[in-house]
């Protein structure tokens, strides 16, 4: 049969085909050297079927195959190239690593897995990295969802401190959070943790959009004596003066601060980890269409070769 990725080599000149056992253009003319380099790669990887080609008798039929034939041939080889060199084929699995890619920003940031977290502090200072006493966010507000947990779930290891905040099995007894090393140690016991709780089920993207929706519903939702401390995730008491320290506070609480200020115009939640968990969501979204594509296209690669079979061996 023709060859799976069909090409226009056997009506080249025998000459012109014998050329393809070296990448050498020194001796071809200005035409010759324009559609090598536009067809070199595809040709080569067509010439081993090609050579078994060589022995099959109908190969006379094939080379003596009329103009027209040979025309319609021409025209499918650039075809299945043009198809060959698309993305879903060259590059499969570039939505999913982008998925994965930007899902690992929104969780850990620029540093990476691997990377240490924010630091907290150890002297009732939590406030200026998930929560300002201006009821503002902070340092580490916002900056990816491991400090954001940590806002929530780490103890300060101060006094007032909040121990196992969300679960009794969600840090060990003497590990607070004060470090960069610390916090790090401690996402990844929330992380296990996360993986106990939550059944574990296919990632889709409608549902990534829905957790979305629902963290931002919550958030929007003021809380304080005055309904003055806005995007809180977590909880905060009274006044809301004394910020995100991390323990209970009759004016403080556990918690992460995501607006952007108090005044006009600023009463805005400001979440940077939100951008790349929109670009993981637009590339799961792809997922599905690129494997979709990536059928089509092998289908249509196959039409082509079953054409071109035909072409070549019943209208020569």
């Amino acid at each position: 049969h023709w060859p799976q990725r069909p090409s226009s080599v056997p009506f080249a000149p025998t000459s012109f085909r014998q050329k393809l056992t070296i990448k050498c253009t020194k001796k071809l003319s200005e035409a010759e050297k324009k559609v090598w380099d536009e067809n070199y790669d595809f040709w080569q990887a067509a010439t081993p079927k090609f050579r078994e080609l060589e022995k099959n008798p109908e190969l006379k039929t094939l080379l003596l195959a009329s103009p027209a034939a040979a025309a319609a041939i021409k025209a499918m080889a650039a075809e299945a190239k043009e198809l060959m060199g698309a993305a879903q084929l060259t590059n499969p699995g570039a939505s999913l690593n982008t998925f994965k890619t930007q899902a690992a920003l929104a969780i850990y940031g620029a540093n990476g897995e691997d990377g240490d977290a924010a630091t907290a502090g150890a002297n009732d200072d939590r406030n200026a990295v998930c929560g300002t006493t201006a009821k503002e966010k902070s340092t580490a507000s916002g900056g990816n969802l491991r400090d954001d947990m940590l806002c929530l779930c780490a103890n300060t290891g101060s006094g007032g401190g909040v121990d196992k905040v969300c679960c009794a099995t969600c840090q060990e007894t003497t590990n607070n959070w004060n470090t960069d090393a610390q916090g790090k140690a401690i996402f990844a016991t929330l992380k296990k943790e996360c993986e106990t709780l939550i059944p574990r089920k296919e990632t889709s993207a409608a549902a990534l959009q829905s957790a979305v929706v629902r963290f931002l519903g919550h958030i929007a939702k003021p809380q304080g004596t005055n309904n003055d401390a806005l995007f809180v995730l977590g909880q905060i008491k009274g006044a809301a003066t004394a910020g995100c320290l991390g323990k209970s506070s009759s004016t403080g609480g556990v918690c992460v601060i995501y607006a952007e200020g108090k005044s006009a115009g600023q009463k805005k939640a400001n979440i940077g980890w939100l951008a790349p968990v929109s670009a993981a969501l637009a590339a799961l979204e792809r997922i599905p269409e690129d494997n979709a594509e990536a059928r089509q296209i092998v289908l249509k690669l196959v039409s082509l070769n079953k054409n071109g079979v035909h072409s070549a061996f019943h209208c020569a």
